[in-house]
């Protein structure tokens, strides 16, 4: 999650740059497509796919939704790696570029099963 930087509106705090586009993608693997009443489109159907164990269609999956969802990262340079599900866990790794530059980046974020809502 973010450490809230920029501006606070009210109580509200909001984050910019790499921070926020990290939480952005972290939202996009670990939500179940259709739960979030404001972005109905977000996520991908975890429900469909990791009873079945299918760690390449649910890589392929979040590959795709982050394609859709997130024009920030060079999609040519998007790598998605997903372990096993333990425990009611499964880490997901992403590896991306920002879109114009060189830096390849980093980011984990463990999708829950059952999901947590």
């Amino acid at each position: 999650m973010a450490t809230p930087v920029g501006s606070e509106v009210g109580k509200l705090k909001t984050v910019s740059g790499i921070e926020a586009l990290e939480d952005h993608m972290a939202n996009i693997v670990r939500t179940e497509k259709g739960t979030l009443p404001s972005e109905p489109g977000l996520g991908w159907r975890m429900s469909e796919l990791i009873p079945e164990g299918d760690l390449d269609a649910i890589r392929w999956a979040i590959h795709e939704q982050l394609i859709r969802n997130e024009d920030r990262i060079d999609h040519t340079q998007l790598e998605v790696s997903a372990a096993p599900l333990v425990d009611g866990k499964m880490p997901v790794t992403v590896t991306y570029t920002l879109a114009g530059g060189s830096k390849q980046r980093t980011m984990t974020a463990n999708v829950h099963w059952p999901p947590i809502y």
